[in-house]
């Protein structure tokens, strides 16, 4: 492992590991009364320098990418990835996705299941026992919408693996658009009597998204998009591990062609160095297609565009608002 950085990578590796390590380890009982809170930032170190072990702080795998809704302020802008691009992940590239993942790493702190709607994939059950059978990976959630239930072989994992898995739904339910639909405190309830670890998010806020399209920005101008960015959701999509969700939706739209320093390849056992280099670097491609949102206009969550969003022309979108 080469830990030998200039400034500027120290400063983002800085911010985009140490800081979120120190983060999770005060969170652990050892650290958390106040006089022992040092020793996190402490330990930290130690473990980096001399035990030279790199514990990945959380990561979001995309098991597919098809949706049941199309929220027309989707923070990932999945609904806008049109059908020849869509992608499934099946068991078998899950399982040597994260074998390569965990090549590298000592341990991964989280691990979030997603989608699209991660339940419409018939081999999540497998993938979440594989996922929750390792070691190395300490927690693993499902992030679902809550239009479906779930499912009594995804039931049988969860309670098997009820230490070390949760469920998160995000609650819908101010859009009265989908009341019908939406199952998420029938899922909670039934979730909660089997003991399994679920929350209902009762406070979402999405803001507006803003229209995605080529800045043609310099190197300077992206490296300015990614240092104002606190997004910090790496994002495993199709063997590839990107810097955040919309790295890996734009890169399934095919708006540009990832660059090797783009991502971390996972069709080949990673190496700690692998991830040190993807945690220092500073200039990413997917930035040029970002909006950067300085102005949230907080709006209501989950808005249904009437028209699949891939299909708008800019006037459509517009006229309709999607």
């Amino acid at each position: 492992m080469n830990l030998k950085m200039n400034q500027t990578e120290w400063n983002t590796f800085h911010r985009r590991y140490i800081k979120r390590r120190m983060f999770h380890l005060g969170s652990k009982k050892i650290f958390s009364m106040l006089r022992f809170k040092w020793l996190a930032k402490l330990y930290t170190y130690i473990e980096l320098f001399f035990l030279r072990r790199l514990v990945f702080p959380a990561a979001e795998y995309i098991v597919t990418t098809r949706c049941n809704l199309r929220c027309r302020d989707c923070f990932n802008y999945i609904p806008y990835i049109s059908p020849e691009n869509q992608y499934t992940v099946t068991l078998n590239d899950f399982k040597k996705d994260i074998s390569n993942f965990l090549c590298g790493v000592n341990g991964i702190n989280m691990l979030g299941i997603i989608g699209g709607e991660p339940l419409l994939n018939k081999e999540l059950p497998s993938i979440v026992e594989y996922a929750c059978g390792k070691k190395q990976i300490k927690h693993v959630v499902i992030v679902t919408n809550g239009t479906i239930m779930v499912s009594p072989e995804l039931l049988t994992v969860l309670k098997k693996y009820r230490h070390k898995s949760s469920v998160a739904i995000s609650n819908y339910s101010a859009n009265k658009e989908l009341e019908k639909i939406l199952k998420g405190k029938e899922i909670q309830k039934f979730l909660l009597e089997h003991d399994v670890h679920c929350h209902l998010d009762e406070n979402l806020i999405w803001v507006k998204a803003k229209k995605f399209q080529d800045m043609k920005l310099s190197d300077s101008e992206l490296r300015a998009v990614f240092n104002s960015c606190s997004n910090f959701c790496y994002s495993i999509f199709h063997s590839q591990l990107h810097v955040c969700p919309r790295s890996s939706a734009f890169a399934a739209m095919k708006l540009y062609e990832p660059k090797p320093s783009d991502y971390v390849d996972l069709t080949t056992p990673c190496t700690q160095q692998n991830f040190i280099d993807f945690l220092k670097n500073d200039l990413w491609t997917a930035c040029n297609f970002c909006p950067i949102n300085t102005e949230k206009e907080k709006v209501q969550p989950a808005i249904q565009c009437p028209v699949a969003p891939y299909l708008l022309k800019e006037e459509d979108s517009q006229q309709l608002g999607c």
